[in-house]
């Protein structure tokens, strides 16, 4: 989901086998005319299971970066009941623009283990790049992660 989403559902999905993000709610990418709506916002992620996404052979990325579920600079968004394992990264909140953010995003209540990275990741893409405020990561099952030999 890139730029003006609003008021959306991903349900009860099995995303597998790609070759770089699995799940990924963008914002700030300058696809909306209208720069406050440019970015997926008041939507839910629930009841998806999503594994084995990863960029190392991806010729454009060759390392590990692909998240099970990444919200790239959304705003209010619920990341709830789902599985991600065995991807590079669990889930990420993040913004990848500099100036922007990811905020208002709750990860609750899912179970994240195996994966090659870390579980859950948080933050600004680097220090040259956006930030995250104001989320909430409660009540998640978190284990087994940094798995890379």
């Amino acid at each position: 989901m890139n730029g003006n989403v609003d008021s959306f559902e991903v349900t009860n999905n099995k995303v597998h086998d790609n070759n770089n993000i699995g799940i990924v709610l963008i914002g700030h990418e300058g696809v909306s005319p209208v720069a406050a709506l440019d970015q997926a916002r008041n939507g839910v992620v629930r009841n998806n299971v999503v594994h084995h996404n990863s960029s190392i052979n991806n010729t454009s990325y060759n390392e590990y970066s692909a998240d099970g579920i990444y919200v790239d600079g959304g705003k209010e968004i619920i990341i709830e009941h789902n599985q991600s394992y065995e991807n590079d990264l669990g889930i990420e909140v993040a913004s990848e623009h500099a100036g922007k953010s990811a905020s208002q995003i709750t990860v609750r209540d899912n179970t994240i283990s195996n994966n090659i990275m870390s579980g859950i990741a948080i933050g600004g893409y680097d220090n040259q790049q956006g930030y995250a405020e104001n989320n909430t990561i409660t009540n998640n099952v978190i284990y087994k992660n940094d798995t890379k030999d």
